[in-house]
């Protein structure tokens, strides 16, 4: 009977995973319904629920999930030991255990996550015209991002070796920020939960993770051992996936924006950083290091530094870890339809271009 149940319910759970992954894929304009009318339900309701909890709730469920298993495989071991029970018995009831779990995860990866890739553009929403640009039209982009780095760095507060200080109201900040976007473009408007600050930062560390999105519990957690600019930026981004924008590309740009409008100069500066650091390295493969170098040096002193503490930051964490992460990521994106994978965070730019060149013209 508990075989009959397991395989029932892991079956309904796949066949409803499966059904709405076909749908997303293959029925026009069901990604952008399921976005608007079904995917907000569960963030009004369970991303609520969730947020009443001031931890990462998913740190806690994977090292529960891992203390679960360990336990289930020392009891069967010590059954099949003292015979009451057989292997072909154990190895049965840990196959079933899987199926169920994995029908889990992969139902909650659809209803809450996946089926969001195939919603409208953000760029669509926003009427940007997206284009071709000229490297000219990119380096002016870039002396742009320049100006709103030091603009905003001569405003906010720094330690003693020079990084910026975040205020402990940062997360409030953020969520305020999104939902001031949210009153320009009706798309972003509704509940944002707090971001959460993961325990462990080392881990996302090593797998080169600024921020995270759980589709499993429906929280937005961010890696507070980075640099401390990083933080504003990273939580706007996780949050705006907490609209249905899953692509990496429109996250960056969402989160740049909300940054750029908020009026606090901590996100302000955090967003133009990003965001410069973007623009400038596709500058630089179109138009090489001269004009690179001649970008940055508009840039003040502080900000430079930062950028390079950043860098070293990173480069310690460099490793197989990594790059397990990287292409589990890379693989990730491509199964959702994003075809150039990691890539598609570069993207941002192609926004951006649009955005700054049609504010011009009007």
């Amino acid at each position: 009977m508990k075989v009959r149940r397991t395989l029932i319910i892991s079956g309904i759970l796949l066949g409803i995973s499966f059904l709405l992954q076909i749908l997303a894929r293959q029925v026009p304009g069901f990604g952008q319904w399921y976005a608007v009318t079904i995917y907000p339900f569960f963030v009004n309701t369970y991303a609520r629920f969730m947020s009443l909890f001031p931890f990462c709730v998913l740190e806690w469920v994977v090292i529960a999930g891992i203390l679960w298993v360990l336990f289930l495989a020392v009891r069967g071991i010590l059954r099949a030991v003292k015979k009451k029970e057989s292997v072909g018995r154990m190895f049965a009831n840990g196959g079933l255990f899987v199926l169920l779990v994995v029908s889990i995860l992969f139902c909650m990866l659809t209803v809450l996550c996946s089926v969001n890739y195939y919603r409208d553009e953000f760029s669509k929403v926003a009427g940007f015209e997206i284009r071709t640009h000229s490297t000219e039209e990119l380096r002016e982009l870039c002396v742009s991002l320049a100006e709103e780095v030091n603009a905003a760095s001569r405003q906010v507060e720094r330690d003693e070796e020079g990084n910026l200080i975040l205020p402990e109201d940062t997360g409030e900040e953020a969520m305020k920020a999104m939902e001031n976007l949210g009153r320009q473009y009706e798309a972003l408007s509704g509940y944002y939960p707090r971001p959460k600050k993961v325990l462990f930062g080392d881990v996302m560390s090593y797998q080169s993770l600024m921020g995270l999105y759980s589709a499993f519990t429906l929280e937005s957690m961010y890696n507070g051992d980075m640099m401390t600019y990083n933080v504003p930026d990273t939580m706007c981004h996780e949050l705006s996936h907490m609209k249905g924008f899953m692509r990496e590309d429109e996250a960056n740009f969402i989160a740049y924006l909300a940054c750029r409008e908020s009026g606090n100069p901590v996100l302000q500066y955090s967003g133009a950083m990003n965001a410069f650091v973007y623009a400038t390295n596709q500058l630089y493969a179109a138009a090489g290091s001269e004009v690179y170098a001649e970008i940055f040096s508009l840039v003040d002193e502080e900000p430079i530094q930062e950028l390079a503490k950043n860098d070293a930051f990173w480069q310690q964490f460099e490793g197989p870890v990594k790059e397990v992460s990287q292409a589990a990521n890379d693989a990730y994106l491509k199964a959702n339809d994003q075809e150039d994978g990691m890539k598609s965070y570069g993207r941002m730019v192609d926004l951006l271009l649009a955005e700054y060149f049609d504010q011009a013209e009007e």
